[in-house]
């Protein structure tokens, strides 16, 4: 039942980060086309600087994916985020070679290249946040 219970935890967690991911990126084509009109097509960014701004918001999102299930995970959470890069990675690489077809190679090279860091920045932000929250405790008791 314990085993059970983990792997539920496991992709319980995984959901939250994809979740964390749709939520961050739902302004993506409106916000990038408030800064430059027709700058997106269909999520698609069509110019440097909507390549450069999209990017960024990718990035944004899959560090506060990796953050959501690092605080969620449980005691299993790099073998979570393991399988949450993994999934990401295959995304990513859907992604590119279907619709970010028409989008500039480095933009599509950034998008998989950058996933293993995301990952990476939003374990260690929850590593801080846990370690903190933790000091914090310690010292109000005290």
């Amino acid at each position: 039942m314990h085993t059970l219970g983990l792997i539920f935890r496991g992709i319980g967690s995984i959901v939250l980060g994809f979740l964390m991911v749709i939520l961050v990126n739902l302004p993506h084509d409106w916000l990038l086309n408030q800064v430059q009109p027709g700058s997106v097509v269909m999520g698609v960014p069509t110019t440097t600087l909507a390549a450069t701004l999209s990017s960024g918001l990718v990035f944004l999102a899959g560090v506060a994916a990796g953050l959501v299930v690092s605080l969620v995970g449980g005691t299993h959470r790099k073998i979570i985020l393991l399988v949450l890069a993994g999934l990401f990675l295959l995304s990513d690489l859907l992604a590119v070679l279907g619709p970010l077809r028409g989008a500039p190679l480095w933009y599509r090279v950034l998008m998989v290249v950058l996933v293993p860091l995301q990952v990476w920045i939003g374990w260690r932000l929850a590593t801080k946040l846990k370690s903190r929250a933790g000091y914090l405790a310690t010292v109000r008791q005290s």
